[in-house]
């Protein structure tokens, strides 16, 4: 079988570094092209999935969310795989967009990644006219209400990439975005009510669904960065929230002043490292040194060969 897998425009598959959403498409091109069947990804230049692939943007698009630029990726994705026997788009906008130009495309799932909410239910119920719908959780399908959902299919893992430890580190890691969404408030009550140190249960605690510092955290802050602090088991445990655009650092938060064009662009990178005794924990991705390739195409619709 055909299979034409559609990614965002705003990371490379895999993922640098974080990434869910990458990180679940490219296991998903891998695993599909081990069965035997013909995978085409179309994704941003800079990925290197060994499946063949195409792209409009060589390096992510941004600002990341930009509308205007994810449309004109997702309808060159369209045109692109439109031979293919099946298109699986993981965009947000690809489905509502290619149903309404009214182009012809063969047929169309979409796996849904992030929550169901009042500001997105009408794109999701437009998008579910123009293809199957694909949840990650049964309780994510129930948030759908009305909207058809074809099926659930939860996220997986390589277990080549990710084994199983001992067990014996002696704390729960909490791994995603400082975001609502990705429940990092679930994770400090789930700690806590199970009597295990996490890397945010001895530093913050969850007052309204927010996790805010615990009164037992001592906070500093320097000219560019918030530190938190705690003591546990003879070992001090701390968080080192700093980051770029000369942010001034005052009263547990990080402030910038910035003056932008009216049409301009301007970033600020916000980075949090978990500390030991003062000694910040690098974290590692795990992933194995495989797929190196870089796409050997350059401009706009280049392509690479598999890895």
């Amino acid at each position: 079988m055909q299979i034409g897998l559609i990614a965002p425009p705003w990371i490379a598959v895999p993922p640098p570094a974080y990434g869910g959403t990458q990180e679940v498409i490219d296991n998903l091109a891998r695993g599909l092209a081990a069965l035997g069947h013909d995978v085409r990804l179309f994704t941003i230049g800079e990925s290197t999935c060994p499946v063949p692939r195409r792209w409009l943007y060589r390096s992510p698009a941004e600002p990341m969310g930009d509308q205007f630029r994810e449309a004109a990726h997702v309808l060159a994705a369209y045109q692109a795989l439109a031979d293919t026997d099946i298109i699986h788009d993981h965009t947000e906008l690809g489905p509502r967009r290619a149903g309404r130009r009214g182009m012809s495309h063969p047929p169309v799932v979409t796996t849904v990644h992030g929550p169901v909410t009042p500001q997105n239910r009408r794109m999701l119920a437009e998008a579910a006219r123009h293809a199957s719908i694909v949840a990650i959780s049964h309780a994510h399908a129930r948030s759908f209400g009305d909207i058809p959902v074809a099926a659930v299919i939860h996220h997986g893992i390589d277990l080549d990439a990710y084994k199983p430890g001992p067990g014996d580190g002696g704390y729960l890691p909490f791994i995603g975005r400082m975001s609502p969404d990705m429940g990092v408030h679930h994770a400090v009550r789930v700690a806590r009510r199970a009597g295990w140190p996490a890397d945010f249960a001895d530093l913050f605690e969850v007052k309204a669904g927010l996790a805010q510092p615990a009164a037992s955290v001592q906070a500093a802050a320097t000219d560019s960065a918030l530190i938190f602090d705690t003591r546990r088991n003879q070992h001090r445990h701390g968080l080192v929230i700093s980051g770029d655009g000369n942010p001034a650092a005052a009263r547990g938060t990080l402030s910038w002043r910035a003056l932008a064009p009216a049409h301009g662009e301007w970033l600020v990178t916000v980075e949090a490292v978990p500390a030991r005794d003062g000694i910040p924990m690098t974290l590692h991705h795990p992933r194995p040194a495989r797929g190196e390739r870089r796409a050997a195409g350059s401009g706009s619709g280049g392509t690479a060969p598999p890895g």
